[in-house]
This record gives structure tokens, sequence and C-alpha cells, in this order.
């Protein structure tokens, strides 16, 4: 796996479980929810470490998607590339070695 690809697998799990700390903080200051909780859509009370949770997941979700808009064609063209037997950076660099090699063996 790519190093873009790893962190973008860690960027997923990470935003799969930022919710975790933002719940608990819901339910240890409101308690769980009941009927009456979902009639009511004013905001409950939380504590600041809530809020920073919930700001952290928020900006995580927003953060998550270009990132991966960038990495995934990023990844597919490169792949497309090298199974098409394009040219790429180091397979350059292995023919100007090689070339280099004649050349210097030639004189």
């Amino acid at each position: 796996m790519t190093t873009d690809l790893k962190y973008l697998a860690y960027t997923a799990m990470l935003t799969a479980s930022l919710w975790i700390p933002y719940v608990t903080a819901q339910s240890m200051t409101n308690g769980v929810l009941k009927p009456g909780n979902y009639r009511d859509p004013t905001q409950r009370p939380l504590p600041l470490w809530g809020k920073r949770a919930d700001r952290a997941y928020l900006n995580a979700v927003e953060a998550f998607a270009p990132f991966a808009a960038l990495a995934c064609p990023y990844f597919v063209n490169r792949h497309k590339a090298r199974s098409n037997g394009q040219y790429t950076p180091n397979k350059f660099r292995i023919f100007r070695l090689r070339e280099y090699s004649r050349e210097s063996e030639g004189n």
C-alpha cells in the first residue's frame, strides 16, 4: 500500500471514530436520550471538551472528502500508467542508467 493510501485509510478510521467522544459527552452530561428529546430540538448544554470533540469531528468530516477526492484519482491514474507500460519516473531512471552503462562500456 502506498503512503497516500495508507494515510487515507488512517484518516478514514479516525473520522469514523471521532463521534465517540461527542456521544460520550452527551450521555455523561444529559443522560440517555428519551422520546421527549427527539421532539424538542433545542441544544442541550455540553462541557467544553464535548464541544471541542464535536468541532473536531465536523472538521474531520469536512476535510476527509477533499483529501479522498485528491488521493484516490491520483492512485488510480498512477496504477493505470504502470499497468499500461507507460514510463514512470523510476522506469525512466532505470532506462537512463542502462543507457549510461552501455555508453561507458563502449568507450
